[in-house]
């Protein structure tokens, strides 16, 4: 395949269109999106569509003719290997070339694991089915605007193209899974797809003409001038980044935290520049409550009277709180990482611990679990102490770990 498709670079395309493929006429694989080629890694360019898809939805066999009498149709396209796979779309025919765009069909959260799929992959609503209905009148709009062209102007085939490859873009933006705004050189707003439109709570033509640092919040629209002076002239490179994240600013005055990439593309003479938008405000919501129920956690367990400890999956400690730097002597950079056999269980006690660690990692029960008992520890002095144990247990990262509180009872 060519640089640019529909006069858009593949870099942007792969931005706005994250599974796709673009054939010839006889399905032969003229350009594998990334994304595609991470959900099917033995894509290759030159392979024909039927050695790695079968059309699951509509019944149709894979021949050109039946594919455009149902190119209105939602396709559903089943990955020989991987049968767990399946990709919902539409085939789109533009002069010799075959272009299909869809999402992968996700029916559960494994199917995020075994896909290597991650939130960000996902808009917020499903555009191939929200905005079908939209693509198919476009479509048959931008068809007849371009018979009406060629009839009244032919004379001037650059503006008549010029015209097609904006409008074919903005159809392509309007449909695309993310948030896109498109800018002009001023940085001033061309045009905005519903998705974007509905992250920064405005409607579809609210924001034209309007400069982009509107989106901003006052405070980061300085470093967003420096972002745009920076990666502007760069876009063109192919393993540039330009992913970075801002503070931005609804139309009610609310402040989210998005993520911007940027890509650059050519439409006749003037160069457009394609702005992908994700709302990133949940998850940075999400571990900000994190961070704080962490630091509560901390400040109120190193305040304890009592000894806290934590031990991890492999018998190692992970918490120690000042009360237990008190009670065994070991400081808290001491004892982090250390096996608890190694600094707290005396010898004669070894081996029954890691026999009882051993099983309480493999089915998450112990004997002691829920319940206090009088046990023998060992300073780090050497000298054996008596404590009292509350053993229970957390889940932390989907890996179980034990937590005790001590209670040095040698007064008693």
């Amino acid at each position: 395949m060519s640089e640019t498709f529909h006069g858009i670079s593949q870099d942007v395309f792969d931005t706005l269109f994250p599974y796709h493929l673009v054939m010839d006429d006889s399905f032969r694989l003229l350009r594998i999106s990334r994304g595609m080629s991470r959900l099917v890694p033995d894509l290759a360019e030159d392979d024909t569509l039927e050695v790695h898809f079968t059309i699951q939805s509509p019944r149709v066999s894979l021949q050109i003719d039946e594919i455009m009498e149902q190119s209105h149709a939602l396709f559903i396209l089943n990955a020989f290997r991987k049968p767990e796979l399946n990709i919902r779309g539409q085939f789109v025919r533009q002069e010799a070339l075959l272009l299909f765009v869809g999402t992968p069909v996700v029916s559960s959260l494994d199917q995020f694991r075994t896909m290597g799929l991650g939130a960000a992959d996902f808009a917020v609503h499903d555009p191939v089915i929200e905005h079908l209905s939209l693509l198919q009148v476009k479509e048959s709009a931008l068809r007849d605007a371009e018979q009406m062209h060629r009839e009244l102007e032919k004379s001037s085939k650059k503006v008549a193209e010029a015209e097609f490859s904006l409008g074919r873009l903005r159809l392509l933006i309007d449909s695309a899974p993310v948030g896109i705004l498109l800018l002009n050189e001023a940085l001033q707003i061309e045009s905005v797809n519903p998705i974007a439109g509905h992250v920064f709570g405005y409607g579809d033509t609210d924001l034209v003409g309007e400069p982009m640092e509107m989106l901003i919040t006052e405070r980061f629209r300085q470093a967003f001038t420096d972002y745009c002076t920076q990666y502007m002239p760069q876009l063109s490179r192919p393993d540039m980044d330009s992913r970075q994240e801002f503070c931005g600013l609804r139309k009610d005055g609310v402040e989210i935290y998005v993520v911007i990439r940027m890509g650059a593309m050519h439409v006749a003479d003037d160069t457009l520049y394609a702005v992908a938008v994700t709302d990133v405000t949940r998850q940075r919501q999400a571990e900000a409550a994190l961070r704080e129920s962490e630091e509560m956690f901390r400040s109120m367990t190193m305040s304890a009277q009592s000894g806290i400890i934590m031990i991890g999956g492999k018998g190692e400690v992970t918490f120690w709180n000042k009360a237990a730097e008190r009670i065994f002597g070991w400081s808290y950079e001491e004892a982090i990482g250390k096996k608890l056999d190694s600094c707290l269980i005396p010898a004669s006690y070894a081996q029954g611990h890691r026999d009882g660690l051993r099983r309480f990692h493999q089915t998450g029960e112990g004997a002691q679990l829920g319940n206090t008992a009088e046990i023998t520890a060992m300073r780090q002095d050497g000298e054996e102490i008596p404590v009292e144990l509350s053993l229970s247990k957390v889940y932390l990262q989907g890996t179980c770990h034990a937590i005790g509180i001590l209670n040095d009872i040698t007064s008693r």
